[in-house]
């Protein structure tokens, strides 16, 4: 019974992935939401204010530079979505905390790659 249950969690995690990005555009939007809901989610982990701050900053700087590679308002919109339903998965999952430290460790890696 015991790897029953592990087995569905695992498929559940599984199916629950979102898709890759399929273009440039579309993955500088998709990192731009994720800036914009761990500032909203998990300031807290950021280290307050002034860090949701400039993470949301970074979300606009990287809106606009999927505007410029050719994003549309709807797939902005559907990689708001996509990460929006990761990060609740994974609260779901992990909870919130281990979520929004995974977030913050991610956004991290991602800032000091540019």
């Amino acid at each position: 019974m015991k790897w029953f249950l592990m087995s569905v969690a695992a498929f559940t995690l599984i199916a629950c992935a979102p898709p890759p990005a399929s273009s440039p555009a579309e993955r500088a939007a998709r990192s731009a939401a994720a800036f914009e809901v761990t500032a909203t989610r998990c300031a807290q982990h950021a280290g307050g204010y002034g860090d949701a701050i400039a993470m949301q900053k970074e979300a606009q700087s990287r809106y606009a530079t999927a505007r410029k590679l050719g994003a549309t308002e709807q797939q902005i919109a559907e990689q708001k979505k996509i990460v929006l339903n990761a990060v609740t998965s994974a609260e779901f999952l992990a909870g919130s905390n281990d979520a929004c430290k995974s977030l913050v460790s991610h956004a991290a890696k991602a800032a000091s790659q540019t």
